[in-house]
């Protein structure tokens, strides 16, 4: 309902007469590079908003940066993805989610209020809402809305292993007879960027790799897939001929700056153009690089016969700020309103518990003072309009603080298909999201399978062409349990092929680290083991015997419930379900599991209880009130407590998995891949609950048809 004073518009769910959204709330704003809205929620159970880093499932009060400076995961800042999307839990227990429908760089802010304040540095005001009543039919309406999430290949549930710098072909030829030899279950491999000449793209380094197109032919000869990675930049600087730079220019596929030429980043040690995926040709030139990549016309010896296709760096990322010639639009590229720089403001509020006025009208203006940053002591307290003012009003900006930093000039302009143009500004956060389509679109043309891409950069909607990885993590205990936040925030996002770095990107891991990120990893959707360049090896062979039988024995377990994973994803892909379930989404009248961040489960049926700290033997789990059988064992009700928690056993190589009663799990007796694994006898897990009865269903097809 509309409300004249103050006024506002007020969102009430009928069957209780509860008001679920007013934005009566005092501040509104609203100009071309400054937009600001505060609401009054009806709770402060919130879960979404991304993609950032941060400690619970349930959401604190602080500040949340999207759509800048795109950066590996740290704790609280913006990271690859931009979701401008919400779920709440309101006290009577019903659920509903807000999405603002908006591509600008923007900061949230929740407060303890209840409240939240959207600020964006323009676009419009697009608010789109579902009403579930239950978590699991938000979830289902929101995806309806944005589109459902793709349908991966059977194979793509397998586990893979990937490592930015592999030394040559001969060294994954023998990492790949490792686990066989170990028996390690294993379907995919990499190619990361160590394959190409100099980073370029749709080129084979053939001093190092030559051998990789046969090696990918014998792999697949054995059931085993490939995927490489691609970047959205184009070298085109080179001394040489490079074709996929001089087609992309003969068919005008490039960004372009206000003057109609060529913008040029930086990638690596290269000159760069963006292809701009807004454009159809954009798309089909793409498609004809794949193409040729895939199946080479003048070499047909070396044809990379890939299986899935890996999209990084696509926000789209830059080694330099803007562009290698400047950018020319300061007012775009150094707006008045800048979400980046408020992050240490807001965060240091959230710490010592101070209210963020809601009637706070930052003046929109581009005059900045030479004041510094204060330090946290003198955030606190009476003086916080005036660290505000001394944020807005700086003259000297710095580099994290532009629109511009790592990526391109913000007055870069984009082709959309009815032939309009559009500045960088208002779709930076769209990149990632346009090129995933065409990606698909030309996997599927040139290999006539379904196939699977995985992205880096996501918007609403992402999940129906793509996957994704939660980014560049670290070998650190507390990267572990963020993991699990991030799956079940992207299965709120409609993405439910997801998973973190098994064992850290970035940093040596160790042996108990590991060997819990394995145990953990077997558990993502997507289960990948993969890490940076200069590390340590950490895959399951690269330790000990008693680590490569551990890994073993639970990548079994995850192959022998393949079958019940992969209906689920159908589900997802079908009707909008998630895989990974907050346990919030199956026992929501139990508020005891509203703020549970370090269990989840697959579906609505297999608990998950993963040890996530050091030197530990045992893990602090809640049980909620079900029948719940010990998977290792399937003897009894093994767990007789009810809506409490409970001290369970986990040695070092032992993670807690419980199926609900009430339930049946398709399963397969496992191989060392699902080519194998598919032609293995099925069976059925009957888990009987209370009354003695039990239900399930099972989706199969071919694995890999489109």
């Amino acid at each position: 309902e509309f409300v004249d004073s103050p006024f506002g518009i007020r969102v009430i769910r009928k069957s209780t007469g509860k008001v679920i959204w007013n934005s009566q709330a005092p501040g509104f704003t609203f100009t071309d590079r400054f937009i600001q809205m505060s609401v009054l929620l009806p709770s402060e159970n919130i879960y979404g908003f991304g993609e950032t880093e941060h400690d619970t499932f349930k959401q604190p009060w602080y500040v949340h940066i999207l759509g800048v400076c795109a950066v590996y995961p740290q704790y609280r800042a913006n990271a690859y993805g931009v979701h401008p999307y919400y779920m709440s839990v309101e006290d009577g227990a019903n659920a509903h989610s807000v999405l603002l429908f908006n591509s600008n760089a923007m900061d949230i802010v929740l407060q303890p209020n209840p409240a939240v304040t959207y600020r964006t540095t323009g676009g419009i005001l697009d608010f789109y809402f579902t009403l579930g009543p239950s978590p699991e039919e938000v979830t289902q309406q929101y995806t309806a809305l944005i589109g459902r999430p793709a349908m991966p290949p059977y194979w793509s549930l397998g586990f893979q292993l990937c490592r930015y710098g592999y030394a040559n072909d001969t060294e994954i030829l023998n990492l790949y007879n490792d686990m066989k030899a170990a028996g390690v279950p294993y379907d995919t491999q990499y190619g990361d960027i160590d394959y190409m000449v100099r980073q370029l793209d749709f080129t084979l380094n053939k001093e190092k790799f030559g051998n990789f197109p046969n090696l990918i032919r014998h792999m697949h000869d054995e059931g085993m897939r490939i995927i490489i990675i691609l970047d959205p930049a184009i070298a085109a600087n080179e001394t040489e001929p490079y074709p996929a730079y001089t087609r992309g220019v003969e068919n005008d596929v490039y960004m372009k700056r206000p003057d109609g030429q060529i913008m040029f980043g930086k990638h690596y040690r290269a000159y760069a153009a963006m292809p701009d995926f807004f454009r159809e040709r954009t798309a089909r030139w793409w498609q004809r690089e794949i193409e040729e990549f895939y199946r080479n016309p003048t070499t047909p010896t070396d044809s990379m016969e890939f299986d899935g296709l890996w999209i990084d760096m696509n926000e789209p990322a830059s080694f330099v700020h803007g562009s290698t010639s400047g950018c020319e639009d300061k007012e775009l590229n150094e707006p008045p309103y800048m979400p980046r720089a408020f992050e240490l403001y807001f965060s240091s509020l959230a710490n010592c518990h101070t209210s963020i006025p809601l009637d706070s009208q930052h003046r929109y203006t581009t005059t900045r003072s030479s004041q510094q940053v204060t330090t946290h002591s003198h955030m606190c307290g009476d003086n916080n309009q005036t660290y505000i003012q001394k944020i807005l009003h700086r003259k000297s900006v710095q580099a994290d603080e532009t629109s511009h930093h790592k990526t391109m000039c913000m007055e870069a302009l984009h082709e959309l298909p009815d032939g309009s143009k559009v500045q960088h500004y208002n779709v930076h956060s769209l990149y990632g999201w346009s090129q995933t389509k065409p990606t698909l679109d030309a996997l599927h043309n040139v290999t006539g399978k379904r196939g699977i891409v995985v992205t880096r950069s996501t918007f609403p909607g992402s999940g129906q062409w793509s996957g994704h990885w939660l980014g560049d993590n670290s070998a650190r205990w507390d990267n572990l349990d963020k993991s699990i936040i991030g799956m079940m925030e992207f299965s709120l996002f409609g993405i439910t092929y997801t998973g973190a770095d098994i064992c850290g990107f970035f940093g040596d891991s160790n042996y108990d680290l590991c060997a819990r990120w394995m145990q953990l990893g077997a558990f993502y959707p997507y289960s990948r083991n993969h890490n940076g360049k200069g590390n340590i090896r950490q895959d399951p062979v690269a330790w000990d015997t008693a680590f490569a039988e551990m890994s073993k024995r639970v990548l079994e377990i995850r192959y022998s419930l393949l079958p019940y994973l992969y209906t689920l994803m159908h589900e997802a892909h079908a009707h909008g379900s998630t895989v990974v379930r907050p346990l919030l989404h199956e026992f929501l009248s139990d508020n005891e599991t509203w703020a549970i961040s370090k269990q989840f489960l697959w579906g609505p049926a297999l608990l998950i209880t993963p040890v996530l700290e050091e030197e530990k033997v045992t893990v602090r789990g809640y049980v909620p009130d079900a029948r719940w059988y010990d998977y290792q064992t399937m003897k009894g009700a093994q767990l007789t407590e009810r809506k409490e928690y409970k001290e369970m056993n986990a040695p070092w190589d032992t993670i807690n998995l419980h199926v609900r009663g009430g339930y049946i799990l398709p399963t397969q007796q496992p191989a060392n891949t699902t080519k194998y694994s598919r032609q293995k006898p099925m069976s059925l897990l009957v888990a009987p609950d209370s009354s003695g009865t039990a239900t399930g269903s099972l989706f199969w097809d071919d694995g890999d048809g489109i």
